[in-house]
């Protein structure tokens, strides 16, 4: 039973439970799954049918984005944080009776989000539901929840996936492309809309970027600050996550020597090539690196993220000349 089939399982026995947290990597599709639930909750057609109707009232409300029994909460304009203003507004709504006799649902993208005083604020929400209420919890790092708030939610995790159909339907996606949507499944854990980016978005173009620069800076070929200043271009968490990727690619090399469970299969010599001076330590060392600033990087907090770049580009020049490349 896959979580849709098991959501509809509780809706028809009614035992819907107050608080969903849905969980997943960037890109499964956390809200697309949020919409249906929210549109198959405020259909007032929906009877024994498979999906809202999409004709009534609740369905036109909410298809125009302003359904009375419905309240979301998101980043607002320059903020990294969801604060306790915009939580407080939530529990005002939840409190008021619905408008059409149904169900009551706010969603909150991305939960992590929330400050320490807004995920208090909403605990009380939590622990004392109202009657006929959902609360909706959509976050790609659940771990940065405060635990009162995971262990009060029923967790739905969505996991990624490589199956034949996955593949046919990316493929499908990329038309003429032609990188091979398994390796695009590789490299994004099995989350196909991620894959999907990595051509649009030009993910694939910022790894060959990073790789060659890796490669230059430890033969001493680059200035440090003019590569960071490069990688800050094409997007300072996409820089790192590429960093952090090819590094424990190059841990697993180092470790093994085995080829076939690494992630980036199709740029195997580039690595092998660039581990041949280093030692494990090294690279460990190099892997936690790129990793803390990416997390970083990824907070609440508005931190130089060129000077993390830099810091990483002169830690890689540095192993050069540490073992005299």
């Amino acid at each position: 039973m896959n979580q849709w089939q098991h959501l509809q399982h509780v809706i028809k026995h009614d035992r819907l439970p107050h608080a969903l947290l849905l969980t997943g990597a960037d890109g499964i599709g956390l809200n697309d799954f949020a919409i249906h639930v929210v549109a198959d909750l405020l259909c007032e057609s929906r009877g024994d049918k498979e999906s809202p109707c999409g004709a009534c009232k609740g369905c036109h409300l909410r298809q125009a984005g302003n359904h009375p029994d419905l309240f979301l909460i998101g980043l607002e304009e320059k903020s990294k944080q969801i604060s306790v203003e915009q939580v407080r507004d939530l529990i005002e709504f939840m409190t008021l009776k619905s408008h059409a006799g149904g169900y009551k649902i706010a969603v909150i993208n991305p939960a992590e989000a929330m400050n320490r005083s807004a995920a208090n604020t909403l605990l009380k929400t939590l622990e004392e539901p109202p009657p006929q209420s959902l609360l909706l919890l959509l976050s790609h790092r659940p771990a940065l929840l405060p635990v009162t708030i995971r262990s009060r939610c029923q967790c739905l995790v969505f996991n990624g996936s490589k199956s034949t159909e996955t593949i046919r339907w990316l493929a499908e996606q990329l038309g003429e492309t032609v990188v091979d949507p398994v390796l695009l499944l590789s490299l994004t854990g099995g989350v196909p809309l991620q894959a999907k980016a990595l051509i649009e978005d030009g993910g694939l173009e910022c790894r060959k970027m990073v790789l060659a620069d890796l490669q230059t800076l430890q033969r001493k070929q680059a200035d440090p600050v003019k590569v960071a200043e490069r990688w800050k271009e094409h997007g300072t968490a996409e820089t790192l996550h590429w960093l952090t990727e090819l590094i424990i690619d190059m841990v697993r090399l180092k470790l093994t020597g085995e080829t076939s469970r690494l992630t980036n299969q199709d740029v195997t010599d580039h690595l092998q090539r660039l581990i041949k001076t280093l030692d494990l330590k090294q690279l460990v060392d190099s892997h936690d690196l790129a990793q803390n600033n990416w997390h970083q990087v990824s907070g609440p907090f508005n931190l130089n993220s060129l000077g993390l770049l830099e810091e990483m580009a002169t830690h890689w020049l540095n192993l050069g000349i540490a073992n005299g490349e």
